[in-house]
Protein backbone atom coordinates (compact mmCIF):
# COMPACT_ATOMS: atom_id res chain seq x y z
CA UNK A 1 0.00 0.00 0.00
CA UNK A 2 3.00 2.36 0.73
CA UNK A 3 4.10 2.66 -2.73
CA UNK A 4 0.72 3.14 -3.89
CA UNK A 5 0.18 5.68 -1.88
CA UNK A 6 3.11 7.45 -2.91
CA UNK A 7 2.31 6.57 -6.95
CA UNK A 8 -0.87 8.42 -6.02
CA UNK A 9 0.64 11.66 -4.91
CA UNK A 10 2.77 12.25 -7.86
CA UNK A 11 0.31 10.37 -10.91
CA UNK A 12 -3.63 10.32 -10.85
CA UNK A 13 -5.92 7.39 -12.57
CA UNK A 14 -7.35 8.50 -16.26
CA UNK A 15 -10.30 10.16 -15.73
CA UNK A 16 -12.44 12.81 -18.05
CA UNK A 17 -11.31 16.64 -17.69
CA UNK A 18 -14.13 17.58 -15.49
CA UNK A 19 -13.41 15.06 -13.16
CA UNK A 20 -9.69 15.71 -12.86
CA UNK A 21 -10.32 19.78 -12.22
CA UNK A 22 -11.12 19.47 -8.74
CA UNK A 23 -7.61 17.77 -8.49
CA UNK A 24 -5.87 19.91 -10.39
CA UNK A 25 -2.97 21.95 -8.60
CA UNK A 26 -1.09 24.94 -10.38
CA UNK A 27 2.29 23.64 -11.85
CA UNK A 28 1.16 19.97 -12.32
CA UNK A 29 1.87 18.66 -15.83
CA UNK A 30 -1.04 17.05 -17.38
CA UNK A 31 -1.09 13.80 -19.46
CA UNK A 32 -4.30 13.55 -22.40
CA UNK A 33 -4.21 10.42 -24.28
CA UNK A 34 -5.85 9.94 -27.49
CA UNK A 35 -8.09 6.72 -28.56
CA UNK A 36 -8.29 6.31 -32.57
CA UNK A 37 -10.42 3.23 -33.22
CA UNK A 38 -9.56 2.20 -29.96
CA UNK A 39 -5.62 2.34 -29.95
CA UNK A 40 -4.09 4.87 -27.68
CA UNK A 41 -1.90 6.32 -30.74
CA UNK A 42 -0.73 10.16 -29.26
CA UNK A 43 0.13 12.10 -25.89
CA UNK A 44 -0.09 15.34 -25.19
CA UNK A 45 1.36 17.18 -22.04
CA UNK A 46 0.66 20.67 -20.76
CA UNK A 47 1.56 22.84 -17.90
CA UNK A 48 -1.26 24.18 -15.58
CA UNK A 49 -0.39 27.72 -14.86
CA UNK A 50 -3.75 29.52 -13.87
CA UNK A 51 -7.27 28.46 -12.13
CA UNK A 52 -10.28 29.54 -14.25
CA UNK A 53 -13.93 29.36 -13.66
CA UNK A 54 -14.96 25.56 -14.24
CA UNK A 55 -11.34 25.43 -16.03
CA UNK A 56 -7.53 25.67 -16.02
CA UNK A 57 -5.35 27.32 -18.06
CA UNK A 58 -2.55 25.99 -19.52
CA UNK A 59 0.46 26.40 -21.60
CA UNK A 60 0.85 23.44 -24.15
CA UNK A 61 3.24 22.68 -26.97
CA UNK A 62 0.46 21.99 -29.87
CA UNK A 63 0.87 21.38 -33.70
CA UNK A 64 -0.77 23.80 -35.51
CA UNK A 65 -4.42 22.66 -36.23
CA UNK A 66 -3.86 19.28 -34.51
CA UNK A 67 -2.96 19.26 -30.67
CA UNK A 68 -1.93 15.96 -30.70
CA UNK A 69 0.96 16.02 -33.61
CA UNK A 70 3.69 17.47 -31.65
CA UNK A 71 6.41 14.68 -31.83
CA UNK A 72 9.41 16.75 -32.89
CA UNK A 73 7.02 18.47 -35.18
CA UNK A 74 8.87 21.58 -36.58
CA UNK A 75 5.19 23.44 -37.24
CA UNK A 76 4.37 23.39 -33.65
CA UNK A 77 4.24 26.28 -30.96
CA UNK A 78 4.16 27.51 -27.20
CA UNK A 79 0.87 28.08 -26.49
CA UNK A 80 -1.49 29.33 -23.43
CA UNK A 81 -5.01 27.43 -23.51
CA UNK A 82 -8.06 25.79 -21.69
CA UNK A 83 -7.50 22.57 -20.70
CA UNK A 84 -10.95 21.64 -21.43
CA UNK A 85 -10.39 22.63 -25.15
CA UNK A 86 -7.62 20.64 -25.71
CA UNK A 87 -8.72 16.99 -23.42
CA UNK A 88 -11.95 17.70 -25.17
CA UNK A 89 -13.54 14.24 -24.44
CA UNK A 90 -10.23 12.14 -24.40
CA UNK A 91 -8.74 11.04 -20.78
CA UNK A 92 -6.08 12.80 -19.06
CA UNK A 93 -4.38 12.29 -15.67
CA UNK A 94 -1.84 14.59 -13.61
CA UNK A 95 1.52 13.10 -14.16
CA UNK A 96 4.40 14.80 -12.03
CA UNK A 97 6.63 11.47 -11.63
CA UNK A 98 9.75 13.16 -13.20
CA UNK A 99 9.60 14.38 -9.72
CA UNK A 100 11.09 11.02 -8.57
CA UNK A 101 14.14 12.37 -11.40
CA UNK A 102 14.66 15.78 -11.02
CA UNK A 103 13.27 17.81 -8.01
CA UNK A 104 10.50 20.30 -9.13
CA UNK A 105 10.59 24.00 -8.95
CA UNK A 106 8.46 26.40 -6.60
CA UNK A 107 4.99 26.81 -8.40
CA UNK A 108 5.46 30.58 -9.42
CA UNK A 109 9.14 28.86 -10.97
CA UNK A 110 7.40 26.43 -12.81
CA UNK A 111 4.57 29.49 -14.19
CA UNK A 112 7.58 32.03 -15.35
CA UNK A 113 9.31 29.04 -17.22
CA UNK A 114 6.34 27.94 -18.98
CA UNK A 115 4.49 31.68 -20.25
CA UNK A 116 8.08 32.73 -20.94
CA UNK A 117 8.06 30.68 -23.89
CA UNK A 118 4.95 31.34 -25.07
CA UNK A 119 4.99 31.86 -28.99
CA UNK A 120 8.75 29.99 -29.00
CA UNK A 121 8.80 27.42 -31.80
CA UNK A 122 10.81 25.02 -30.14
CA UNK A 123 13.30 22.13 -31.97
CA UNK A 124 13.92 19.27 -31.04
CA UNK A 125 11.48 18.47 -28.72
CA UNK A 126 8.02 17.50 -28.06
CA UNK A 127 4.84 18.10 -25.87
CA UNK A 128 6.09 16.06 -22.94
CA UNK A 129 10.00 17.24 -22.75
CA UNK A 130 8.51 20.84 -23.17
CA UNK A 131 6.38 20.20 -19.93
CA UNK A 132 8.80 18.49 -17.62
CA UNK A 133 11.40 21.11 -18.24
CA UNK A 134 8.71 23.61 -17.19
CA UNK A 135 8.21 21.66 -14.07
CA UNK A 136 11.90 19.95 -13.23
CA UNK A 137 14.50 21.86 -15.34
CA UNK A 138 15.17 18.17 -17.13
CA UNK A 139 13.98 15.66 -18.97
CA UNK A 140 14.32 13.05 -21.32
CA UNK A 141 17.90 11.64 -22.49
CA UNK A 142 20.50 14.57 -22.74
CA UNK A 143 24.52 14.62 -23.07
CA UNK A 144 26.59 14.22 -20.08
CA UNK A 145 27.58 18.01 -20.01
CA UNK A 146 23.73 18.70 -19.53
CA UNK A 147 23.19 15.97 -16.81
CA UNK A 148 25.91 17.13 -14.80
CA UNK A 149 24.34 19.65 -13.14
CA UNK A 150 21.83 17.93 -11.98
CA UNK A 151 23.42 14.74 -10.65
CA UNK A 152 23.88 14.44 -6.51
CA UNK A 153 25.64 11.88 -4.59
CA UNK A 154 23.19 8.67 -4.25
CA UNK A 155 21.32 9.40 -7.90
CA UNK A 156 20.74 6.29 -10.12
CA UNK A 157 22.51 7.30 -13.69
CA UNK A 158 20.85 5.53 -16.85
CA UNK A 159 23.20 5.45 -19.83
CA UNK A 160 21.79 4.64 -23.57
CA UNK A 161 23.87 2.95 -25.56
CA UNK A 162 23.56 3.04 -29.13
CA UNK A 163 23.29 -0.98 -29.42
CA UNK A 164 22.90 -3.32 -26.48
CA UNK A 165 21.67 -3.14 -23.15
CA UNK A 166 21.61 -0.07 -21.01
CA UNK A 167 24.25 0.77 -18.36
CA UNK A 168 23.52 2.19 -14.83
CA UNK A 169 25.73 4.05 -12.30
CA UNK A 170 25.08 5.09 -8.52
CA UNK A 171 26.83 8.31 -7.68
CA UNK A 172 28.79 8.75 -5.62
CA UNK A 173 30.55 12.51 -5.35
CA UNK A 174 31.89 15.24 -7.76
CA UNK A 175 35.64 16.00 -7.93
CA UNK A 176 36.27 18.99 -10.10
CA UNK A 177 34.39 19.04 -13.65
CA UNK A 178 33.31 15.18 -13.34
CA UNK A 179 30.80 12.79 -10.93
CA UNK A 180 32.77 9.75 -10.13
CA UNK A 181 30.19 6.67 -9.70
CA UNK A 182 30.26 3.21 -8.75
CA UNK A 183 29.25 0.48 -11.52
CA UNK A 184 28.61 -2.89 -12.51
CA UNK A 185 30.36 -3.88 -15.69
CA UNK A 186 33.23 -5.79 -17.33
CA UNK A 187 32.51 -8.85 -14.88
CA UNK A 188 33.46 -6.36 -11.34
CA UNK A 189 32.17 -3.15 -9.69
CA UNK A 190 34.18 -0.39 -9.64
CA UNK A 191 34.64 3.10 -8.74
CA UNK A 192 35.19 5.28 -11.83
CA UNK A 193 34.85 8.54 -13.82
CA UNK A 194 30.94 9.11 -15.34
CA UNK A 195 32.28 10.96 -18.17
CA UNK A 196 34.40 7.96 -19.13
CA UNK A 197 31.54 5.73 -19.18
CA UNK A 198 29.47 8.09 -20.67
CA UNK A 199 31.32 9.66 -23.29
CA UNK A 200 29.54 10.70 -25.86
CA UNK A 201 26.65 8.28 -25.32
CA UNK A 202 22.95 9.99 -23.86
CA UNK A 203 22.26 9.34 -20.13
CA UNK A 204 19.55 10.54 -17.57
CA UNK A 205 18.60 10.36 -13.77
CA UNK A 206 16.23 7.16 -13.62
CA UNK A 207 14.57 6.58 -10.17
CA UNK A 208 11.13 4.99 -11.32
CA UNK A 209 12.32 2.05 -8.59
CA UNK A 210 11.28 4.50 -5.89
CA UNK A 211 7.76 4.13 -6.81
CA UNK A 212 7.83 0.64 -5.75
CA UNK A 213 10.22 0.86 -3.19
CA UNK A 214 11.24 3.71 -0.79
CA UNK A 215 14.69 4.81 -2.01
CA UNK A 216 17.63 4.45 1.30
CA UNK A 217 18.88 7.53 2.32
CA UNK A 218 21.91 9.69 0.47
CA UNK A 219 24.40 8.56 2.80
CA UNK A 220 23.40 4.51 3.27
CA UNK A 221 23.17 4.22 -0.96
CA UNK A 222 26.60 5.94 -0.98
CA UNK A 223 27.60 2.90 1.71
CA UNK A 224 26.17 0.34 -0.19
CA UNK A 225 27.48 0.82 -3.17
CA UNK A 226 31.09 1.62 -1.95
CA UNK A 227 31.09 -1.68 0.00
CA UNK A 228 31.02 -3.33 -3.38
CA UNK A 229 33.82 -1.82 -5.01
CA UNK A 230 36.22 -4.70 -6.16
CA UNK A 231 33.30 -7.41 -5.67
CA UNK A 232 34.00 -9.98 -8.96
CA UNK A 233 30.83 -10.50 -10.64
CA UNK A 234 30.39 -14.03 -11.55
CA UNK A 235 27.40 -13.99 -13.46
CA UNK A 236 27.42 -13.95 -16.72
CA UNK A 237 23.71 -12.19 -16.97
CA UNK A 238 23.84 -8.31 -17.21
CA UNK A 239 23.98 -6.73 -13.69
CA UNK A 240 24.75 -3.25 -14.06
CA UNK A 241 20.68 -1.98 -13.92
CA UNK A 242 20.09 -4.66 -10.97
CA UNK A 243 23.03 -3.98 -8.92
CA UNK A 244 22.13 0.23 -9.09
CA UNK A 245 18.40 -0.26 -8.09
CA UNK A 246 19.72 -2.42 -5.00
CA UNK A 247 22.02 0.21 -3.92
CA UNK A 248 19.33 2.38 -3.99
CA UNK A 249 16.27 0.52 -2.72
CA UNK A 250 17.37 -2.65 -1.22
CA UNK A 251 15.03 -4.21 -4.25
CA UNK A 252 15.26 -4.49 -8.25
CA UNK A 253 11.73 -4.48 -8.42
CA UNK A 254 9.53 -7.64 -9.42
CA UNK A 255 10.52 -9.99 -12.35
CA UNK A 256 9.78 -13.45 -13.71
CA UNK A 257 11.07 -16.97 -12.07
CA UNK A 258 13.41 -17.13 -14.82
CA UNK A 259 15.15 -13.65 -14.58
CA UNK A 260 15.46 -13.58 -11.07
CA UNK A 261 17.67 -17.47 -11.36
CA UNK A 262 20.22 -15.43 -12.76
CA UNK A 263 20.65 -13.03 -9.20
CA UNK A 264 19.69 -15.14 -6.86
CA UNK A 265 22.29 -16.18 -4.04
CA UNK A 266 22.32 -19.14 -1.45
CA UNK A 267 21.05 -16.59 1.93
CA UNK A 268 18.60 -14.47 -0.27
CA UNK A 269 14.99 -13.34 0.76
CA UNK A 270 12.81 -13.86 -2.25
CA UNK A 271 9.10 -12.18 -2.14
CA UNK A 272 6.70 -13.76 -4.75
CA UNK A 273 3.39 -12.02 -5.26
CA UNK A 274 1.31 -14.10 -4.67
CA UNK A 275 -3.08 -13.26 -4.92
CA UNK A 276 -4.42 -9.70 -5.09
CA UNK A 277 -7.62 -9.53 -2.33
CA UNK A 278 -9.39 -6.49 -3.99
CA UNK A 279 -6.82 -3.23 -3.78
CA UNK A 280 -4.48 -5.79 -1.17
CA UNK A 281 -2.32 -7.71 -2.54
CA UNK A 282 -1.14 -11.18 -0.47
CA UNK A 283 3.18 -11.58 -0.77
CA UNK A 284 4.80 -14.85 0.39
CA UNK A 285 8.86 -15.29 1.97
CA UNK A 286 11.12 -17.81 1.38
CA UNK A 287 15.22 -18.20 1.81
CA UNK A 288 17.60 -19.28 -0.63
CA UNK A 289 19.53 -22.12 0.56
CA UNK A 290 20.86 -24.12 -3.03
CA UNK A 291 21.36 -22.42 -6.17
CA UNK A 292 21.78 -24.88 -9.15
CA UNK A 293 22.05 -23.93 -13.04
CA UNK A 294 18.13 -23.88 -13.98
CA UNK A 295 16.28 -23.63 -10.37
CA UNK A 296 16.73 -22.63 -6.59
CA UNK A 297 15.90 -24.72 -3.89
CA UNK A 298 14.46 -22.57 -0.71
CA UNK A 299 12.86 -22.92 2.91
CA UNK A 300 9.44 -21.75 3.39
CA UNK A 301 6.31 -21.40 5.73
CA UNK A 302 3.85 -22.17 4.02
CA UNK A 303 -0.32 -21.87 4.31
CA UNK A 304 -0.33 -25.27 6.75
CA UNK A 305 2.03 -23.30 8.86
CA UNK A 306 4.87 -26.27 8.01
CA UNK A 307 8.28 -25.10 7.12
CA UNK A 308 9.16 -26.62 3.80
CA UNK A 309 12.50 -27.57 1.57
CA UNK A 310 11.31 -27.05 -2.19
CA UNK A 311 12.12 -25.93 -5.73
CA UNK A 312 11.99 -22.50 -6.07
CA UNK A 313 9.72 -22.16 -9.90
CA UNK A 314 7.34 -24.87 -8.03
CA UNK A 315 6.29 -21.81 -5.49
CA UNK A 316 6.82 -19.04 -7.72
CA UNK A 317 5.15 -20.52 -11.05
CA UNK A 318 3.31 -17.92 -13.10
CA UNK A 319 3.81 -15.49 -10.45
CA UNK A 320 6.31 -12.44 -10.04
CA UNK A 321 8.90 -12.50 -7.37
CA UNK A 322 12.19 -10.32 -6.66
CA UNK A 323 14.84 -10.68 -3.97
CA UNK A 324 14.07 -8.22 -0.84
CA UNK A 325 16.76 -7.91 1.75
CA UNK A 326 16.30 -4.50 2.47
CA UNK A 327 15.50 -5.26 6.11
CA UNK A 328 19.54 -5.82 6.32
CA UNK A 329 19.81 -1.84 6.96
CA UNK A 330 17.91 -2.30 10.13
CA UNK A 331 19.11 -5.75 11.16
CA UNK A 332 22.66 -6.31 9.99
CA UNK A 333 22.30 -9.98 8.14
CA UNK A 334 24.56 -12.82 8.90
CA UNK A 335 26.99 -14.58 7.12
CA UNK A 336 24.99 -16.90 4.14
CA UNK A 337 26.44 -19.94 5.40
CA UNK A 338 24.83 -19.26 8.66
CA UNK A 339 21.37 -17.81 6.58
CA UNK A 340 21.48 -21.17 4.90
CA UNK A 341 22.15 -23.19 8.40
CA UNK A 342 19.56 -21.79 10.05
CA UNK A 343 16.89 -22.01 7.40
CA UNK A 344 17.54 -25.58 6.96
CA UNK A 345 17.50 -26.34 10.93
CA UNK A 346 14.41 -25.32 11.25
CA UNK A 347 13.31 -27.47 8.75
CA UNK A 348 15.10 -31.00 9.54
CA UNK A 349 16.38 -30.67 12.99
CA UNK A 350 13.68 -32.33 14.49
CA UNK A 351 12.74 -34.48 11.42
CA UNK A 352 16.13 -36.09 11.90
CA UNK A 353 15.48 -36.35 15.74
CA UNK A 354 11.73 -37.06 16.41
CA UNK A 355 10.65 -38.15 12.79
CA UNK A 356 8.41 -34.78 13.03
CA UNK A 357 9.13 -31.88 10.22
CA UNK A 358 6.56 -29.89 11.69
CA UNK A 359 8.03 -26.51 13.54
CA UNK A 360 6.23 -26.00 16.94
CA UNK A 361 7.14 -22.72 17.27
CA UNK A 362 5.64 -21.55 13.93
CA UNK A 363 2.32 -24.04 14.94
CA UNK A 364 2.11 -22.18 18.26
CA UNK A 365 2.32 -18.59 17.02
CA UNK A 366 0.44 -19.39 13.82
CA UNK A 367 -2.39 -16.70 14.51
CA UNK A 368 0.39 -13.97 14.75
CA UNK A 369 3.79 -14.66 12.82
CA UNK A 370 3.26 -14.52 8.81
CA UNK A 371 6.04 -15.99 6.54
CA UNK A 372 7.63 -13.08 6.46
CA UNK A 373 8.47 -12.11 9.79
CA UNK A 374 9.59 -15.77 10.35
CA UNK A 375 11.89 -15.29 7.55
CA UNK A 376 13.39 -12.39 8.36
CA UNK A 377 13.78 -13.59 12.32
CA UNK A 378 15.89 -16.31 10.42
CA UNK A 379 18.48 -14.26 8.46
CA UNK A 380 18.85 -11.40 10.52
CA UNK A 381 19.71 -10.56 14.05
CA UNK A 382 18.81 -7.14 15.87
CA UNK A 383 21.95 -4.75 15.81
CA UNK A 384 22.13 -3.77 19.19
CA UNK A 385 22.54 -7.76 20.08
CA UNK A 386 25.14 -8.05 17.25
CA UNK A 387 27.03 -5.04 18.87
CA UNK A 388 26.95 -5.88 21.92
CA UNK A 389 28.03 -9.85 20.80
CA UNK A 390 31.02 -8.55 18.51
CA UNK A 391 31.44 -4.98 19.13
CA UNK A 392 31.36 -4.05 15.90
CA UNK A 393 28.67 -4.19 12.81
CA UNK A 394 29.71 -7.03 9.88
CA UNK A 395 30.92 -6.46 7.00
CA UNK A 396 27.98 -7.14 4.33
CA UNK A 397 27.79 -7.12 0.59
CA UNK A 398 24.86 -7.74 -0.70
Amino acid sequence: MEHTMRKSKLQSEWMKCCQILPKIKIGDLIEIRQFIMYFDVERLWAVVVENAPHDKFVVVYESKGNDFAVNYNTNAIVCRKRLSTIALSNDCRINNLNDLNYPPFQEAEVITRALSNLGACKKNTNSENFAKECRNGAAGWMSYSQLLPHIKPGYLIEIKPKIGLYDWAVAIKKEHNDYFVVHANDREVKYESLLDIVGQKECRINHLNDLENAAFPENIIVKRAMRNVGMVINNQYHQTAYFAKVCRNGIAGWMSYNILLHYVKPGDLIEIERVNLGIKKIYHWAVAVEVESDDCFVVNLTDDSVVHRERLSKITFDKNCRINNSHDEQCPPFEAEEVVKRAISRHFAKYCRNGDATSHQVLDNKYFLTAGDWIRGSINVSASVKGMVTGQEPERRF
